[in-house]
């Protein structure tokens, strides 16, 4: 048996179909990532917050790098110490935690 299935809509304006993002601890990111620089810049951080902690722990458990960071329009860390590997990155700020992954080549 044959089955066919089709479905028209008319409409004159664009449909969007996304769902809210109603977590804003998702839009952070880090970038570039992975990194062969110095320099790491992270995006989508909250502006009304007087500072952060950030903390690269290698995956021995061992912490890497420890910086405090105050908000900016460009937000970035020198990783110029940190050796080649996989991190965990670490932002911390009033009670709020967000956990990221990075690769520093």
């Amino acid at each position: 048996m044959d089955c066919a299935f089709s479905l028209h809509i008319r409409t004159s304006a664009p449909i969007d179909l996304s769902l809210p993002n109603s977590n804003p601890k998702a839009d952070v990111t880090l970038f570039p990532n992975p990194n062969n620089g110095n320099e790491l810049f992270l995006s989508g951080l909250p502006k009304d917050v007087s500072a952060f902690e950030i903390n690269f722990v290698s995956l021995a458990g061992q912490t890497a790098l420890n910086t405090k960071q105050i908000p900016s329009e460009n937000n970035h860390i020198d990783i110029s110490t940190l050796e080649a590997g996989f991190y965990i990155v670490q932002i911390k700020w009033n009670n709020e935690l967000i956990i990221r992954n990075f690769i520093k080549l």
